[in-house]
């Protein structure tokens, strides 16, 4: 009787076994597509884009945008500072007053450059030299002067700026020569009240005309365009040329520059 017991539970073990087993399989398979191929049920993922090739990404063009880049084709190639200057007497002539600028600074130190810090304001001088372009490449035009109500006449549109720094400065010149006694030094050189807007520089005629901008200026950027070579960028209307900051040249007064000016062959 034990012995049967035992075969008959021993039998409905195995039944139950195999059950088990079936059901696993029939929940685990892919379902037939009919035609032999068996359908994923795998969840899709985004659609892969192809980025674009350099011939695709700036159509209909197919070239990339040109940017000017400073120091290339964003300047005038005939339009150029000759020399840029501070005077330490700033725009006096101490020679009127029967003193040496020696003198005058004992006087006045506090024009010393010793004295000054990246607040104070200084008198800065930029020569600069537009000229003809070569035979058969055009004619060159100056640009028009400003009228200045207060100035009561025409000023030159010349800015200035350093590069790095913020600040843009716009010539001074014609409210610190309304008398005329800063140009005597340089009468090679032209401001707004002596320069004729008529005047055109032919192709090929060797021609140039010389202008002076005056500008009062930050001692900050001043010192930092020399002590980190910045570009001086000026700007004449629709010219425009730049410097190298470490070739600023400072002066004593204002016949100091005139010399510096005569020594090389500039007036």
């Amino acid at each position: 009787m034990k012995k049967l017991l035992a075969l008959i539970l021993a039998a409905a073990l195995a039944l139950s076994l195999v059950a088990c087993g079936g059901g696993g399989t029939g929940d685990n398979s892919t379902p037939s597509t009919g035609n032999g191929d068996t359908a994923s049920t795998e969840t899709p993922g985004p659609e892969e884009t192809v980025p674009p090739t350099n011939d695709d990404a700036d159509e209909p063009g197919g070239e990339p945008e040109e940017t000017d880049v400073p120091g290339e084709d964003a300047y005038t190639p005939n339009f150029v500072i000759d020399g840029v200057y501070y005077s330490e007497t700033d725009i006096i002539d101490p020679s009127t007053m029967g003193i040496t600028p020696e003198r005058y600074l004992e006087v006045n130190p506090g024009h010393r450059e010793e004295a000054l810090n990246d607040n104070s304001e200084i008198w800065v001088f930029v020569f600069a030299s537009l000229h003809s372009l070569e035979d058969g490449q055009g004619d060159t035009l100056l640009p028009e002067s400003v009228y200045n109500s207060f100035l009561g006449g025409n000023a030159l549109p010349l800015e200035l700026r350093i590069e790095g720094e913020s600040l843009l400065y716009s010539t001074s010149y014609e409210f610190n020569d309304k008398d005329k006694k800063l140009r005597q030094f340089w009468t090679a050189y032209k401001s707004g009240l002596t320069l004729d807007d008529d005047y055109i520089l032919y192709d090929g005629s060797d021609d140039c005309v010389k202008i002076v901008g005056l500008f009062h200026m930050k001692y900050h950027d001043y010192r930092a365009a020399i002590d980190e070579n910045k570009e001086l960028i000026l700007q004449w209307g629709s010219y425009q040329t730049t410097y190298d900051g470490s070739n600023i040249v400072k002066e004593i007064d204002l016949v100091s520059i005139s010399q510096d000016l005569q020594e090389k062959g500039l007036l």
